[in-house]
């Protein structure tokens, strides 16, 4: 923590693994040689369906908001197919661990990537009506 109280983007970082094993969920650190403003995470696993799950977490201070390098490459990577989302606080990581793996409001195979949540959004996925 820091002086004011706030967590550090490191104790987020921890509990994320920490969940993640709690659950039975793979959690890489992510590197990309020679290629900056790839998300810091990959969580792999299975959602609540047995679906195949891969999800980018980008993890901030709370409030903090990726680089414009960073959101480029995010879009780039969602263009692509990937599921790429921005947690800043403990609660937005089990918010999104039950969104995507545990409580899963709708399959992986219909969600759009380009709905995942963004600084400016909550960190949730917006269930979509019919």
């Amino acid at each position: 923590m820091t002086r004011t109280g706030v967590p550090i983007e490191r104790v987020i970082e921890d509990h994320l693994v920490s969940a993640c094993t709690q659950h039975h969920l793979l959690c890489l650190k992510m590197t990309s040689p020679g290629r900056r403003a790839v998300p810091d995470r990959l969580v792999i696993g299975h959602d609540d369906r047995s679906d195949p799950v891969l999800l980018f977490i980008e993890l901030k201070r709370p409030g903090g908001i990726p680089r414009p390098d960073q959101r480029a490459m995010f879009a780039q990577m969602r263009a692509h197919g990937a599921h790429v989302v921005v947690a800043d606080s403990t609660a937005a990581i089990d918010q999104l661990l039950d969104d995507y793996f545990l409580r899963t409001p709708r399959p992986i195979s219909l969600r759009d990537p380009r709905d995942a949540p963004l600084p400016g959004k909550q960190a949730a996925v917006l269930v979509l009506g019919n």
